[in-house]
């Protein structure tokens, strides 16, 4: 049976232990990085150098889902 796994304060992941999910925060400067169930976090550069590092991490996890969040845009006004 699938348990509740809620390492994070205020995420709950329903899920078999082994599963692996990545959120990503996006800005200008630098990207913040959350895995669950291990509630390992980290950020890397917005930089061709920054996104081969996350690259390297991500593929080292081999996450089932992987989510982008970006707030805010730079869209002039109309």
């Amino acid at each position: 049976m699938a348990g509740i796994l809620s390492h994070t304060p205020g995420i709950k992941v329903h899920g078999m232990p082994d599963q692996m999910f990545v959120g990503i925060d996006v800005s200008k400067a630098r990207l913040d990085v959350v895995v669950l169930p291990s509630g390992e976090v980290f950020a890397v550069d917005n930089t061709a150098s920054g996104l081969t590092e996350l690259l390297i991490r991500l593929s080292d996890l081999q996450p089932q889902l992987v989510v982008l969040e970006a707030i805010g845009c730079d869209v002039g006004a109309a």
